[in-house]
């Protein structure tokens, strides 16, 4: 089975998520990395005490901090953590799945798909998520496919990862043949965006 490495971009906005999130990855990586800014990404403090807490919560994933840049815009702190994440990845990581702290994964549905998937790889997945508009009880009746999976190689690295429109960066430029979007198992998507 391909190993995957599971990098999530995190701020402490989004601390109610964090652990489910963290749980449900290490269900189907090999490794999971959290890197996080030492500010939001509009330049305000984040609340160092939480992330403490965050760090000390979840011992099953690696934490790393990096500085803020006030010359750079919020979608290039969102890259550059992804970039962070794929430097300090394992040698042996086959793929790598970009989250965000609010997207939630079903392991025991991702997992079937996965294996499933084995025999006909390809180098970019969109994976179909349900939105919630923040809240669990608000589920939207359209999808999105803002979670991105790629193979290691030529789209982890610049530029692609460090496109405008962020993990789209790392599925826009892979030929048709080779990727696929809102991919789902049994027609229903596996990931839970809240």
């Amino acid at each position: 089975m391909k190993k995957i490495t599971t990098i999530i971009n995190y701020c402490t906005n989004d601390y109610m998520f964090l652990k489910p999130c963290i749980e449900a990855a290490l269900k189907v990586s090999h490794k999971v990395i959290v890197p996080y800014c030492t500010k939001f990404h509009d330049g305000t403090d984040q609340d160092v005490n939480l992330l403490a807490k965050s760090v000390n919560e979840n011992f099953g994933a690696d934490f790393v901090e990096f500085d803020y840049d006030p010359a750079q815009s919020s979608r290039w702190h969102c890259n550059v953590s992804r970039k962070i994440g794929i430097e300090l990845s394992p040698q042996d990581t086959d793929y790598f799945m970009f989250l965000d702290t609010d997207e939630i994964i079903v392991p025991d549905e991702f997992n079937a798909w996965w294996t499933e998937e084995q025999s006909k790889l390809l180098v970019s997945y969109k994976l179909a998520n349900y939105f919630y508009f923040r809240d669990f009880k608000y589920q939207a009746k359209e999808w999105q496919d803002s979670i991105a999976l790629v193979q290691k190689g030529e789209f982890t690295q610049d530029p692609y990862i460090f496109h405008n429109d962020e993990r789209s960066g790392v599925f826009l430029y892979v030929p048709n043949h080779l990727k696929a979007r809102n991919v789902t198992y049994k027609g229903k998507p596996f990931i839970h965006h809240y």
